[in-house]
């Protein structure tokens, strides 16, 4: 079975609130639940790649696939907002210091990966501590 390459992967990088702890979140689209943070935006990729390793590695432990990288999954669609709707995705994206279409992206995986985001992360730490052990 081929290794999944990180820099296949649709990364996304926010900045944390200070109610979140601050820095920044890093978080691979197209694997709902692969986030890591980090005091500055490099810091949080780098754990990112850790993280994305041990990601990889529970879902293979469990025998699941492995969810398939921007390069072999392109996609894009329209999404036509209300101008309201807009202007507050606008209005976050600014005040994030991201793109309105990173801030969709980051929204949409926090939604479709809220049930699992949880699950693999405790199975990374699994494997993770089962392999240093």
């Amino acid at each position: 079975m081929k290794q999944p390459n990180f820099d296949d992967y649709t990364v996304t990088v926010r900045p944390l609130a200070a109610n979140e702890g601050g820095g920044y979140l890093a978080s691979i689209v197209e694997i709902p639940g692969c986030a890591s943070d980090g005091e500055t935006h490099e810091e949080a990729i780098a754990h990112l790649r850790d993280a994305f390793d041990d990601v990889v590695a529970a879902l293979r432990h469990w025998g699941q696939s492995v969810p398939a990288g921007k390069a072999k999954s392109p996609a894009s669609f329209v999404f036509r907002p209300t101008r309201s709707l807009y202007a507050q995705l606008k209005s976050t994206a600014e005040s994030e210091g991201v793109s309105v279409n990173a801030l969709l992206n980051e929204a949409v995986a926090l939604r479709l990966g809220a049930s699992l985001g949880a699950e693999y992360l405790h199975r990374a730490r699994k494997v993770r501590s089962r392999a240093r052990a």
